[in-house]
């Protein structure tokens, strides 16, 4: 895959998130867009499911 966006609350971009290592995502590029504040609580978030 090359690009997707991923949009939601946590819930539902931790599913999505969870989808792509189930299919066997080894490697993934966040790049949170919006104020840099709520870039930043995205990143925090996404380090948090490892």
């Amino acid at each position: 895959m090359h690009e997707t966006v991923i949009a939601g609350d946590e819930t539902q971009v931790e599913a999505h998130l969870r989808r792509f290592a189930a299919a066997g995502a080894t490697d993934l590029l966040i790049s949170p867009y919006g104020p840099a504040g709520d870039a930043a609580r995205v990143l925090e978030f996404a380090a948090s499911l490892r």
